[in-house]
């Protein structure tokens, strides 16, 4: 591939990731942004451990890791949700209030000493976390071949993993309102995702004598997750058990994640049946928004109706998933789709001089906002997939 952008692209996404690495006392970290979420959302820093590992940032890695498995709540092994000094609702709001009334511009610090946070205003628990924790962890280790950090905390990453016991019905794992990534919307009951992290989680720890006893039959749960989720008529998986909503995250996942071996007939066959729906083709003519149908208002919570926010969760791209598409593409041997949708990111990442959290396709500021919200940039999540997809490439 001989067209320059990749490398500019690789440039833009290893600042903005890289910037939000910040140092305490207490060692480094990564943050999930740099303005409303600039606090350590477990949930992103998991998913971008991946760009970390490929700039040779396991250190932050690591010791991010071994943070929130320490913090694991006692007795059921939750991770916590979140770590931060003071209350994320109370982060996230001011710096709103700032925004609205800009006669003050405080500096929201986040230092020493970190608490856990295991539930959001509706009482809910993410109920990913404990499954990223633990996918992360494996991919240090793929990563850095570090034996030493596995066998010190394998014995917690058990416990970590056993939380799911009494969260399951006939099998699968049933979550409360607004506890996956698309936390705005009253997705409950049997999440795709949500199964779909289980399955691989399970498949890989199997292979750890200390996980034998306890991760799941993984054949058995492969099958009883296609037979209830892959939907015959596209050929998707379905979002959430027995609703007719397909989001795009699932699908992609599925496929990089290798719910089916990679460059197997079922995998290729899902990119294509992906390749040829809305989700692919929507108003923008590339992947990136999430769900469809759009949910439904009363789903969705008061505060992104609040901000503006209606489709956050259904609608607005997401640079993240913008860069798994990219990087799917590539993994099904399908070169030319991949360097489109990555010219697109490009574009974008050069006129917003970063990486942003989400954008309006049809809208020609540098990022998506409105009166109450402004995209969160730079965002390491999106930064971390798209280093990702970027890996696939020979610059």
């Amino acid at each position: 591939m001989n067209e320059p952008f990749p490398e500019s692209l690789k440039t833009i996404a290893t600042q903005s990731l890289t910037a939000n690495i910040i140092d305490l006392k207490s060692g480094s970290y990564l943050t999930a942004g740099r303005n409303q979420f600039k606090t350590l959302w477990t949930r992103d820093f998991c998913l971008s451990a991946r760009g970390l590992l490929h700039l040779g940032r396991s250190d932050v890695v690591a010791h991010h890791l071994s943070t929130l498995i320490k913090a694991r709540r006692l007795p059921d092994g939750l991770v916590p949700r979140v770590l931060d000094s003071m209350p994320t609702r109370w982060r996230v709001s001011l710096f709103f209030v700032a925004k609205i009334l800009p006669i003050f511009n405080p500096d929201f610090v986040l230092d020493d000493p970190l608490k856990p946070e295991y539930q959001d205003e509706h009482g809910s628990e993410a109920i990913d976390s404990n499954l990223l924790v633990l996918l992360a962890s494996l991919q240090l280790l793929e990563k850095t071949g570090n034996q030493t950090w596995w066998n010190e905390h394998e014995d917690a990453l058990v416990e970590i993993f056993n939380f799911y016991k009494n969260k399951l019905d006939d099998g699968l794992i049933t979550q409360k309102p607004f506890s996956d990534w698309q936390d705005s919307t009253r997705r409950d009951g049997k999440t795709f995702y949500t199964n779909l992290l289980y399955a691989v989680a399970s498949e890989k720890l199997l292979t750890y004598p200390k996980f034998k006893g306890v991760a799941s039959d993984v054949s058995q749960l492969k099958v009883k997750i296609e037979s209830l989720f892959l939907e015959p008529k596209t050929g998707l998986f379905m979002s959430i058990l027995g609703l007719p909503f397909i989001s795009v995250d699932g699908n992609l996942l599925a496929i990089d994640l290798e719910f089916y071996p990679q460059g197997s007939v079922q995998s290729l066959q899902l990119y294509q049946n992906l390749k040829k729906h809305i989700l692919w083709t929507g108003s923008a003519n590339v992947p990136g928004f999430v769900t469809v149908p759009n949910y439904p208002t009363q789903w969705k919570t008061l505060a992104v109706r609040a901000c503006g926010l209606h489709g956050y969760h259904d609608r607005l791209y997401w640079s993240w998933l913008m860069g798994l598409s990219a990087k799917v593409a590539l993994l099904c041997g399908d070169a030319d789709e991949g360097a489109r949708i990555l010219k697109v990111i490009s574009a974008l990442a050069v006129r917003d001089h970063g990486i942003a959290e989400v954008f309006e396709p049809k809208s020609e500021l540098p990022i998506w906002c409105s009166r109450f919200f402004r995209a969160e940039m730079p965002f390491s999540w999106g930064s971390a997939f798209i280093l990702d997809a970027l890996s696939l490439i020979e610059l």
